[in-house]
């Protein structure tokens, strides 16, 4: 899953789940900053360089079997 631990999740007509979330993320400074921390975390695993390593890995791999 993209999001991770960095986001909040909601069925799609769940409109009071996400309105009751905006308020919270709006008045409660230290879940906001846990959200952006978590998310900044969660960001590192679609580096480039991940990447790179993963395709690498991959060919390796292949070169091997």
């Amino acid at each position: 899953m993209v999001v991770g631990q960095a986001g909040l999740l909601f069925a799609v007509d769940d409109y009071e789940g996400v309105a009751a979330a905006m308020i919270k993320i709006a008045a409660d400074r230290s879940f906001r900053e846990e959200l952006v921390v978590k998310g900044y975390n969660n960001a590192e695993r679609f580096s480039w360089r991940t990447a790179a390593d993963q395709v690498a890995e991959i060919y390796k791999e292949l070169l091997h079997s």
